[in-house]
């Protein structure tokens, strides 16, 4: 039995699963800027 993480949200009904992307993929995408920025001020001081 094969119980991924990522198969478990698809039990959901389509529209939380929809909101639970888009908080996900905000997230991810903050915290990707987030080090986006960090590593360029890292570059910029150095």
């Amino acid at each position: 039995m094969l119980h991924h993480p990522f198969l478990v949200p698809f039990r959901l009904h389509a529209r939380h699963y929809r909101t639970l992307i888009e908080v996900v993929n905000l997230r991810q995408s903050h915290l990707y800027h987030q080090q986006l920025l960090n590593v360029t001020s890292h570059q910029q001081t150095h």
